[in-house]
């Protein structure tokens, strides 16, 4: 057999890379941010930051657009070749998709030592690239309830350009704005994918484990559990403040409720793996 080298090994499937990515960077944002809070807490003060936001707004912005759009990353590009039966990303095109991601979180890493459309560039450039990737594979096998993942990746590329139209000063709000889209869309996006991954995870779980009862997914609680979270992301951005707008996020969170009491969650707590699942189910 022929041996691969680390480097087609790594960038053989999205997910290798990007999970990579996110679990690291999503421990040292946390860290940072905490360490920020600490100083202040202890009475100190920071002169001097490489980041041209408050750090709350980088911390905001970091948890979205740099930890939770790498695992989106890494599960769609793992994902979408299975669907479609095509070849997954690899090589020095994931390669390169890596660097995009990490010229990213350099550009607001050091925010403060170039322009704020220099950071828009080096930060915008990485969602349309894999909005192509993503495209270009669905296209060859196209299928239509996998669709709705462009429009999503559209909504989080806005998202982030309504942030940095802040940042250089041309729009008022859009930090507030583009934050709390990108936060909806991540609930939509597991609503959707966790409606998928989860039951279908637990059942292969519960039948090696010779378990009866297996998960059920009723489609009359799944269309109404993702359309909610659906209008939430709109409501949430014409009516921030509404009542309205509550009482449908508490809609959208007892319909998924529901969803996740049929999964047979606590039957998976021998199997960590999966009952993990359920918990991140959980959180929405």
């Amino acid at each position: 057999p022929i041996m691969k080298s680390p480097f087609e090994v790594f960038f053989s499937y999205g997910f290798r890379p990007f999970f990579l990515f996110c679990s690291i960077y999503g421990a040292f944002v946390m860290a940072a941010f905490l360490f920020w809070i600490g100083i202040h807490h202890a009475g100190g003060q920071v002169l001097a930051l490489s980041i041209s936001m408050a750090p709350f707004v980088w911390h905001a912005h970091e948890m979205l657009f740099g930890f939770a759009i790498a695992a989106v990353a890494g599960f769609l590009l793992t994902a979408v070749p299975s669907w479609t039966g095509t070849k997954a990303v690899h090589g020095k095109t994931l390669c390169f998709l890596s660097v995009l991601w990490l010229m990213g979180r350099i550009g607001i890493g050091f925010s403060a030592f170039w322009p704020a459309w220099m950071t828009a560039i080096m930060d915008l450039a990485f969602i349309p690239v894999l909005g192509v990737l993503v495209i270009g594979a669905l296209s060859k096998g196209w299928s239509k309830r996998n669709l709705i993942f462009v429009p999503l990746l559209g909504g989080f590329f806005i998202a982030n350009l309504l942030v940095h139209l802040e940042f250089m000063g041309v729009i008022d709000y859009g930090v507030e704005t583009g934050t709390r889209l990108a936060v909806d869309l991540l609930a939509l996006l597991i609503a959707i994918i966790g409606g998928r991954v989860v039951p279908a995870f637990t059942t292969n779980a519960l039948r090696r484990a010779g378990e009866q009862k297996l998960p059920v997914n009723y489609l009359w609680l799944n269309v109404p559990g993702i359309a909610l979270v659906a209008a939430l992301a709109i409501a949430d951005i014409a009516f921030p403040n509404a009542a309205a707008t509550g009482w449908i996020a508490a809609a959208a969170a007892a319909v998924n409720a529901l969803r996740l009491a049929g999964w047979c969650g606590l039957r998976t707590l021998s199997e960590p793996i999966v009952a993990v699942l359920h918990v991140g189910f959980l959180w929405l």
